[in-house]
């Protein structure tokens, strides 16, 4: 099970977007997020798993990027 985001997590995620001095639906839309899904996740809302929400969370520093997939059949042609 994944938790939600801690009070602590989501206070520091608005606070870096208030001192970039920037509106959350401009920093939205110059990343090509829609700005409800960035709403919701910084009051807590979402969990930020999947899909666009997962997008948002990690734009917005509250999850890791996704480890990149390997190709497992390139991976045995390089080894050859």
């Amino acid at each position: 099970m994944h938790p939600r985001f801690t009070q602590e997590q989501l206070a520091a995620a608005r606070e870096r977007l208030t001192n970039a001095g920037q509106p959350i639906t401009e920093w939205s839309r110059e990343r090509g997020l829609d700005y409800g899904i960035v709403h919701h996740t910084l009051m807590g809302r979402t969990k930020g798993l999947r899909g666009e929400a997962f997008r948002v969370a990690v734009a917005l520093g509250l999850r890791k990027p996704p480890k990149a997939k390997r190709n497992r059949v390139a991976d045995q042609q390089v080894a050859a």
